[in-house]
């Protein structure tokens, strides 16, 4: 990869925020850049990332390298040192993070595993927080949360209204985009013990009937939160 083509991503990212010629064309330099550009080796190193380089089963997502994990350092050494083979100067530098490790994910229903992920700074039914254990299931000493499911529709107050008590149970939500962490302080203001988040679609535009989407609720959260497929909200 040519230093050109580590620069035309920079050029890329400028043109669609609008940065491009003030005439409204392309200059030489740019179209230069634009075709210099190399989408097979660009798909080939995102596989090699986030398939060969990382291989876990985090309970964020098969693969997922959390910032101030080990994952995460092996990224990083992989890019200076692919940076550096194309001649670049690089400088490594730290930054202090809160650093989440997320086991495994187990959810059944009706007898049936479903696959789910734990939504990133979502709490897990036990676990630490700054160094504090806590725990939030009611079997094996806290681990488990053995309860009914109750769908809350999209998960706002007005679904509610509609349902008879849900403390201590477990809402499954339609997703209604980013950020959805007023839904999950809905449901936690409630009482429920968990969320179930499904369908990303009025977020990304398109719901793959098997997708488990990851994302941030953008702080700890007081309860439980998992993602499912679109498919298995159908069956459930």
């Amino acid at each position: 990869m040519s230093r050109i083509k580590a620069a035309g991503f920079l050029a890329a990212v400028m043109l669609l925020a609008g940065l491009s010629h003030p005439s409204g064309q392309l200059s030489p330099a740019e179209r230069q850049i634009l075709n210099a550009l190399d989408s097979n080796r660009a798909i080939a190193l995102t596989r090699r990332l986030s398939e060969d380089l990382v291989k876990n089963d985090s309970g964020a997502g098969a693969g997922s390298a959390i910032a101030g994990s080990a994952d995460e350092r092996l990224l990083a050494g992989f890019i200076e040192a692919e940076m550096k083979r194309m001649g670049l100067e690089v400088r490594r530098e730290s930054f202090p993070v809160h650093a989440y490790d997320y086991g495994e994910v187990s959810l059944f229903a009706a007898g049936k595993r479903l696959s789910a992920i734990t939504l990133h700074t979502a709490a897990g039914t036990s676990g630490a927080a700054e160094g504090v254990r806590y725990s939030k299931g009611n079997t094996t000493d806290g681990g488990t949360l053995r309860t009914k499911l109750v769908d809350a529709e999209d998960g706002f107050a007005s679904d509610y209204e509609k349902l008879n008590e849900v403390r201590g149970k477990v809402v499954l939500v339609r997703r209604p985009g980013w950020p959805s962490g007023y839904v999950l302080m809905e449901a936690a203001q409630r009482g429920a013990s968990a969320i179930v988040f499904y369908d990303y679609g009025n977020y990304s535009g398109e719901s793959p009937e098997g997708a488990l989407q990851q994302m941030t609720l953008g702080y700890r959260d007081p309860i439980p939160a998992v993602t499912i497929s679109n498919r298995d909200a159908a069956w459930l």
